[in-house]
Parts: structure tokens; C-alpha cells; sequence
């Protein structure tokens, strides 16, 4: 179908149909070129503006385009009144509206002599299901009072131009800044291009440039060619060679490799290899270095063997080790000339030992001290092997036997063939045996700890655990008070605990667990004395569902509630109960750490008035529940009973017109 439009010649008769299709060419010419040429959107204005604390947005005056290319015209700003807005969310849109206007008669023939061309501008609470015709120019968050929280703008969408080739001597965008600092890209000498970015240009995607790229240089030599500058990385950022790339220098006698199919790093280096940790710029530390002969130094610059190290070696963590391979002969020497040193630690077939031409000593603590068997300042001779005697010392640099010790822990002696035991002698063999313990006797059985002094004592950092098959008996005896006192954990099979007719026992502890391996499994938090981050005091029975399907009492459960417990007591009036109930949520839940999933009906405590829940709002008090019901149900029943009055009378007044 082809288009047509109107052809005047003189003397024609005009209809009113003619005049409509002048228009309408005309309208449908505009709207092709505007679908044709343009993308839908945005053209100008048309911005949403609110003032703080009023409830009310302003959408100012534009015009955007539809996606049949129809002008949407605002040719004056526009209030939305936010206070007839049920959403608190909600979308402010703009379409294309017509309507005939300005009815006028003549001849006796009434008709409109306009077509008012006035947009919509909606709010609907969902996105609009074609934008492209119901253009969004915002989504508007209210506050509870129906003023403006936020505006967001980031739906909006602006038109555009559609087009094949676009030639133009140059192509500036516009922004809200001074014109001569808009961005401009133009065409430069025989084909170039040329952009023009006084605030600077980012590319967001892969920029493809099919020659050399210079910064810096017109003339790059090289696919990336930087001159009178350096190349910055930011953070957390890397240079990546796709495969066996590398860094060197202009004469290829200093480099770095990246093998990467040989999974090898090379650092290729005609001279000597140097490690500066800890240099300042233009400094030089040196402290690792690589000689060009292999040699490497760590505290030197000279290094005369393979490794050469000037200061201390240490080897920390789990499963480390220094390796000197499969051979027999390798020693640490430690003192005097290799290969035979009289002082250091080797390998022999079978045997790893340690060698010295004086005493062994192994020292607690202290400073190097040259002085013999002196363990410096501070420090201790925990254990010594005397030269020329060679007897152990423990605790003494001049043991006087095979073993001596010479501590508070005494003398050990072990003696006998078919029994043996050890005894102590505190104050010397000349004052007698103050305690022993072994088998004391000739083919006995019975292992036997004795003080023959008196009191016994028995410390340890962990537990202590007295096991028998017929039982452990602690028993009262010659005088003594038949008290036991423990410090720790107490293991085993407890048949019982009676602290008889005492009218009070106490249990010192924050957590009191119970719990049986056939039931709960393993101990759970019964009473907990707890103190939140408030100071509030509490006992806690059941400390965070460690039975999760609950507690079960039998008899009576009495919370105290006597009058000289109380004080500041005033009534709770009915107002407060009632906004106290309105608020309360009964709900239907499971526990999390119940596995059986037992339904449970109640409330959720962080959303319970501060009139019901604990300070923390962790927990509901059921007396307060009881309290609120008790006050509301009060008040309900004198309502109740005003209105069963209420009625009784209007019951007699009507009875009263019937029989009048």
C-alpha cells in the first residue's frame, strides 16, 4: 500500500475527511520517522523531584517517545499527591493519552474542534508489562507518613538515535557541565580518530586495536609501546602471559621466564642473583645472594661454598627436617676440624649419636656461658653426663653415682630381684625412710603407697583416676574426719549422692548438666545461672532447648508472688493491656534442635511488646501473658454486662409499644 497525501488545485471542493487525512499524514509521517530513526525513551525533562517532608512528587515538563513512535508531550510540570497512595512502593509512569476537546455547534451540527494530545501518568505497585509504552520514569519508596524515602531513577530509559553509517565532522555529548568540556570524538588527519575527554575516557569492554597502540609515543614499535611514563597496576591486579611469556631486558642477558609448559619460573641472569628484603628506594641490602658460580649467600655477599649462611638457621613447624640424604658418614660439626671433629651429632650404620670429648649437659633456660657445665645467667643443668666418671646428674653438675639426683624429688633406688620399690630419703639415708611405694614384699601382689611421715599428697594438672574392678574405698580412719574434697571432674559409674539430714547442700558451678548416654546422649544445660548484657539475673531451666520436645513437671509449678516481694505496685490499666494483647502474634512453629519436629504454638519473643518479653527480648513471661488476658477479660465482661442491661431495657421498651 503506498502512501498518499493531499493534492489541492483550485476550485476543488474540500470535505471534512480531506482536512483529517492532511493531518493524519502528517502524524503518521512524524511517528514513522520517530520509530524508524529513534529508540523509545526519554527525549527531555520529564525528571521526578520531591521536597523533603511534603507529600508530593513533582514530575517537571518533556517529552519522550513511545515505541510507536508517538510523542508523549508534558508541556507542564505535574503533581502526584502521595497521601491517595495505598503502596508503600510503587512505579510512576508516563503513556501516551488523546482526547477530542472544545465541542462547539454550528448549523445545528454540535462536534469537538480539538484533539487534545495530554499523557497519563500512572502509579501502579508492579512494573509496568510493556515499558515500552508505558515509559517508566521512576519507582518511588514512601515512609510510613506518605513522604518520599527514595527516588530511584536507574529504570529510566532514555531515547536514542537508530542508525546505519552516521557522518559527521565530529559527535559531542552533552552533559550538565560547561559546553567547552563536553566529550567530543572527531575524525584527525588521513583516517585517524581522535577523542577529546578533558575528564577522561573509560571503556567498559574489550578494546580491540588492530595495530601497535602507543601511550606516550605517535610512533609504538610494539603491540603496547609506553614511553615517558610507567605502567601501573592497582591492587589485587596481575600481568598475564597466555603461555611461556617473558620479562627482560634490552640485551637479553637479564630475564624472567615463564615455562609454563614445563611448569618452571627461570630467572636468567648473566651476573649475580640479589634479594634486598627490607630495602628503602636507591638501597641496597643483599641479603640473599646468588653468585654467577652458584654459590649462595644468606648474610653475606661472598658465599665460599654451595651455602653459606651468617647469622642463625631455623627450621620451625610440624614435620619439618634438614636431610642429608641415604649416606652413612654425615655429621653436624659442631666444634674443632672436619671430617672428624671430637664435638658434634653424626650418622653410623645403624646408630645416630652424639659425640664429645668432655660432658654432655642438657640446660633449662640461661645464656652461653664458656665456662664448663655452666648454664649462664638464669639457666638450670637439668641433666649432665660427667666426663672421665661419667655418671648422670639430674639436678647436679658433680653426680657422685651411676644416677644422682639431687632435687626435691629425692633418690631413686631400685633394688631386689622378686620385688621391687621405690623409696625416698628427704633428709638423707642417716634420718631413715620417710615414704616408699612398689611391691614391698617377696611374691606379693599388692602395690602398695606408703608415707611413713604422715599426711599424703596428691597433685597433677590433670585428671586423677582411681580405677579398681572391686571398687575404690576412701575410708575414715584413725581419727580423721572421713571428708572427701574434690577439685575437677569425678568420672564413673555415681551410684548416689546423700548429703544426708544437712539442711542445706551446695552446688558452685553457672551450668548444671545432666544427661544419660541412654536418653539425651550427652549432657544437657539444665540450670544455668546466666546474667545478660543488661545485668538482669535469671535462673534459666532447659538453657537454649537442650530438650528440645521440653520440660515436664508433675504437681504444682507456683511462681512467688506475695506482696513483700513487690514494690512500685500500681494497676495496669486497660488501655495498656489491650494495645499489650492487639499486638501479641500467637503463632504455629517448630524448634530448630528438635528432630522429631513437635508442633509447638506460642509467640515470637523479638516480636512481643516490651509490656510481655524479657529485657533482651529473648523470652516471653507467661505471668505477664496471664496478667494482660486477666485485665482485658475485666474490662470485657463490665462491657458485657452494660450491654446485657442495655438490652434488658430496650426489651421492656419495646414490649411497652407493642402492648401501647
Amino acid at each position: 500500500m503506498a502512501i498518499k497525501r493531499m493534492n489541492y488545485f483550485k476550485g476543488e471542493f474540500l470535505q471534512e475527511q480531506d482536512f483529517k487525512e492532511e493531518q493524519q499524514y502528517h502524524v503518521d509521517m512524524l511517528r514513522l520517522h520517530n520509530k524508524n530513526l529513534h529508540t523509545w525513551g526519554i527525549a527531555d525533562g520529564l525528571d521526578v523531584t520531591t521536597i523533603v517532608g511534603e507529600k508530593k512528587i513533582t514530575v517537571s515538563k518533556g517529552m519522550a517517545v513511545d515505541a510507536l513512535g508517538r510523542q508523549i508531550a508534558l508541556v507542564d510540570p505535574k503533581e502526584v499527591d502521595l497521601s491517595t497512595i495505598t503502596a508503600a512502593i510503587f512505579y510512576l509512569t508516563i503513556s501516551y493519552n488523546q482526547r477530542t476537546t472544545e465541542p462547539r455547534e454550528d448549523a445545528g451540527i454540535r462536534g469537538d474542534t480539538r484533539i487534545t494530545e495530554e499523557p497519563n501518568i500512572l502509579y501502579p505497585e508492579t512494573k509496568p508489562a510493556d515499558p515500552l509504552m508505558q515509559l517508566i520514569l521512576a519507582k518511588v519508596t514512601l515512609n510510613p507518613d506518605k513522604t518520599v524515602k527514595e527516588i530511584d531513577l536507574s529504570e529510566r530509559t532514555r531515547a536514542g538515535v537508530v542508525a546505519g553509517d552516521l557522518e559527521a565532522t565530529s559527535i559531542a555529548f552533552s552533559l550538565p557541565i560547561a559546553k567547552n568540556l563536553w566529550p567530543k570524538i572527531k575524525g584527525v588527519g588521513t583516517g585517524g580518530l581522535g577523542i577529546d575527554a578533558p575528564g577522561g575516557a573509560n571503556f567498559s569492554g574489550a578494546l580491540t586495536v588492530g595495530g601497535n597502540a602507543g601511550i606516550g609515543t605517535a610512533s609504538p614499535e610494539s603491540k603496547l609501546h609506553v614511553s615517558g611514563g610507567d605502567i601501573r597496576l592497582d591492587a589485587n591486579r596481575e600481568l598475564l602471559f597466555k603461555d611461556n611469556g617473558q620479562i627482560r631486558s634490552l640485551d637479553n642477558n637479564h630475564r624472567i621466564l615463564f615455562r609454563r609448559t614445563e611448569n618452571k619460573l627461570e630467572l636468567r641472569e648473566f651476573g649475580d642473583i640479589v634479594f634486598s628484603p627490607g630495602a628503602t628506594a636507591g638501597a641496597e641490602t643483599a641479603k640473599v645472594v646468588m653468585l654467577g658460580n652458584g654459590n649462595v649467600g644468606i648474610g653475606t655477599t661472598s658465599p665460599g661454598e654451595k651455602l653459606e649462611i651468617v647469622g642463625n638457621l631455623k627450621i620451625p613447624g610440624l614435620d619439618t627436617f634438614l636431610d642429608f640424604g641415604s649416606d652413612t658418614r654425615q655429621m653436624i660439626n659442631l666444634w674443632g676440624t672436619a671430617p672428624n671433629s671430637p664435638y658434634g651429632i653424626g650418622v653410623q650404620a645403624w646408630t645416630q649419636y652424639s659425640r664429645t670429648a668432655g660432658n654432655f649437659a642438657w640446660y633449662v633456660g640461661g645464656t652461653h656461658s664458656d665456662v664448663e657445665l655452666d648454664p649462664g645467667a638464669g639457666g638450670i643443668a637439668a641433666m649432665i653426663i660427667k666426663r672421665g666418671t661419667r655418671n648422670v646428674g639430674i639436678g647436679t653438675t658433680n653426680p657422685q653415682a651411676k644416677l644422682h639426683v639431687n632435687s626435691n624429688a629425692g633418690v631413686l633406688n631400685l633394688e631386689g630381684t622378686d620385688h621391687a620399690y621405690i623409696q625416698w630419703y628427704p633428709m638423707g639415708f642417716s634420718a631413715g625412710r620417710k615414704a616408699w611405694l612398689g611391691f614391698g614384699n617377696a611374691g606379693t601382689t599388692a602395690f602398695t603407697i606408703q608415707n611413713d611421715a604422715g599426711r599424703m599428697h596428691i597433685y597433677g594438672t590433670e585428671l586423677l583416676y582411681l580405677l579398681n574392678k572391686s571398687g575404690v574405698i576412701i575410708g575414715k580412719e584413725w581419727g580423721g574426719n572421713g571428708n572427701l574434697s574434690v577439685q575437677g571432674n569425678i568420672y564413673g559409674q555415681l551410684a548416689g549422692l546423700d548429703v544426708a539430714d544437712n539442711f542445706t547442700a551446695t552446688v558452685r558451678c553457672a551450668d548444671f548438666t545432666i544427661g544419660h548416654s541412654s536418653r539425651r546422649g550427652s549432657p544437657g544445660r539444665a540450670l544455668v545461672d546466666w546474667k545478660d548484657g543488661a545485668g538482669n539475673k535469671m535462673l534459666v531451666l532447659n538453657w537454649d532447648s537442650d530438650w528440645p520436645q521440653g520440660v515436664r513437671y508433675y504437681g504444682t509449678f507456683s511462681a512467688m508472688s506475695s506482696r513483700e516481694l513487690k514494690e512500685n505496685i500500681t494497676d495496669l490499666s486497660h488501655q495498656e493491656a489491650l494495645e499489650t494483647l492487639e499486638k501479641l502474634t500467637p503463632i504455629k512453629f517448630n524448634l530448630k534442635a528438635d528432630d522429631r519436629k513437635l508442633l509447638h504454638l506460642g509467640f515470637i519473643a523479638e516480636d512481643a511488646p516490651d509490656m510481655v518479653a524479657t529485657p533482651d527480648k529473648k523470652a516471653i513471661s507467661n505471668n505477664h501473658i496471664v496478667a494482660v488476658l486477666t485485665k482485658v477479660m475485666k474490662e470485657q465482661q463490665k462491657i458485657i454486662k452494660d450491654l446485657d442491661m442495655k438490652v434488658k431495657i430496650l426489651e421492656e421498651m419495646l414490649c411497652y409499644e407493642r402492648a401501647t
